[in-house]
């Protein structure tokens, strides 16, 4: 009997050592990461960002849009390496092209298809698992974001991009209807490839970035992509105060 027992008490034991460590589980939603691709001639695109701009007061801070201006029909709103960012994701043309958390481009038949498409792939990026926990801090004249992965990676090439936005843009065209434009991109803090994270479960990293000079109607946006899948984990923005 004492034989007996102990001998179920090496299986116990030794079933135990070799599992799993649990991993702990986070509750909350990813913030989603819209990325608009426009030019300001686009007959289209205005009812995109109407679109986007509704779901925006909807959704609040867990939705960050980003207007890329193509330079395009005299659009100059955007830097010219808009471009590249385009490249990373499609072949040119066929705007409005919407990314959500990198997955797309998402394109509608009709305008009025812009709001409950648009809304359905928002509610599908925000349930995915959360995979890194971000958290943004202002010291001195840098901003410091930590992240920690509470996931594992299996295609490790992830990259931290930051942007500059701009909101209340004023563009005259000649031949075209003066116009205000927001969320757009002004370039990027590093470069355009981002900043290369070593990063797997349980990790924690932290990363300074020295701030621009910002005027009052610019931030910054940050957040984490795969380079080999294009999906993003995470991101946030940062303000200054005034």
């Amino acid at each position: 009997m004492r034989i007996l027992n102990f001998l179920i008490l090496f299986i116990f034991l030794f079933g135990f050592s070799c599992s799993e460590t649990p991993k702990i589980e986070f509750q909350g939603k990813r913030i989603v990461l819209a990325e608009l691709f426009t030019f300001a001639r686009c007959p289209y695109c205005p009812y995109a960002y109407y679109a986007l701009d509704s779901l925006k007061k909807e959704f609040g801070d867990s939705l960050i849009i980003i207007a890329y201006h193509r330079n395009l029909l005299g659009d100059t709103l955007s830097p010219s390496i808009v471009e590249k960012r385009r490249e990373f994701y499609y072949e040119s043309g066929g705007e409005p092209a919407v990314f959500f958390n990198g997955f797309g481009p998402i394109r509608t038949e009709n305008p009025e298809d812009n709001y409950p498409t648009y809304k359905n792939e928002i509610l599908k990026a925000g349930s995915k698992k959360l995979k890194i926990l971000p958290t943004i801090e202002k010291v001195n004249d840098s901003l410091k974001i930590s992240l920690f992965a509470i996931d594992t990676f299996l295609n490790r090439d992830n990259r931290l991009l930051a942007l500059i936005l701009e909101d209340d843009v004023y563009f005259k065209q000649a031949g075209a209807k003066d116009s205000i434009y927001h969320c757009v991109f002004r370039g990027f803090l590093a470069c355009e490839q981002g900043i290369k994270l070593n990063l797997n479960y349980l990790d924690s990293l932290k990363i300074s970035l020295k701030i621009p000079h910002l005027n009052e109607k610019q931030y910054l946006v940050f957040f984490v992509q795969d380079f080999n899948t294009k999906e993003i984990f995470t991101g946030g923005i940062f303000k200054k105060e005034r």
